[in-house]
């Protein structure tokens, strides 16, 4: 009997010691959180009107394109500065007022037009201007996402907050000790845009827009 109580605290005593083993070191063991390692806690508000600035430029300068190739004479076209996505056609041809309708009707037609005399202020519908804004806190979070695998930091979390329709991005880095890099690294932004291209150079963008 004294012999099997031996063994069973033999076997005790070698399972405590395996345990020990397979958890040493502990920190290399388990990751560890913020609430036991420390790091970063992160709120990064996505600034969505730039997404919005931009798709309206591009459709200027494409609307611009597409009057000169009707040859739908025009004063200017400006950008709202107390709206984004919104820009007017100024003193316009009168005469060519259902030319006009049909070019927007055909190639403008994820915006809203209204006429005023010899003016047409354009505003881009509700859906596309969500779906604009939803795609750019999208390609935030994924441009996150591939900068921290790039900097191999372990156990990171990337999420948006208030879920579709939230414009802010909550980020968690357990084990960062050195938060200026990592906001210098985050806070620069990358974007992939689609330029109308025109024959021949313009030196500078006014020269380009001067140019129709």
């Amino acid at each position: 009997m004294k012999k099997k109580t031996q063994w069973k605290l033999l076997l005790v005593i070698a399972i405590i010691i395996l345990a020990v083993y397979l958890s040493f070191p502990p920190g290399k063991k388990i990751q560890l959180g913020l609430d036991l390692q420390g790091g970063m806690h992160l709120v990064l508000q996505v600034i969505t009107d730039d997404a919005i600035n931009i798709e309206t430029d591009q459709e200027i300068l494409r609307l611009q394109e597409q009057m000169k190739k009707q040859d739908i004479s025009h004063e200017k076209i400006a950008k709202s500065d107390e709206r984004v996505g919104r820009f007017s056609i100024q003193n316009f041809d009168p005469e060519k007022e259902g030319q006009l309708r049909d070019l927007l009707d055909e190639y403008f037609n994820e915006w809203d037009y209204t006429f005023s005399g010899s003016n047409v202020n354009l505003t881009v519908k509700p859906n596309v201007a969500f779906y604009l804004r939803d795609q750019a806190v999208r390609q935030s979070e994924e441009t996150l996402w591939n900068r921290v695998d790039e900097l191999g930091w372990t156990e990171p979390t990337i999420q948006r907050q208030g879920g579709p329709g939230g414009e802010r991005i909550i980020g968690e880095l357990p084990g960062v000790d050195n938060p200026e890099r990592v906001k210098n690294i985050l806070k620069t932004t990358a974007m992939l845009e689609w330029k109308l291209v025109t024959g021949g150079p313009a030196p500078t963008e006014e020269a380009l827009l001067e140019s129709y």
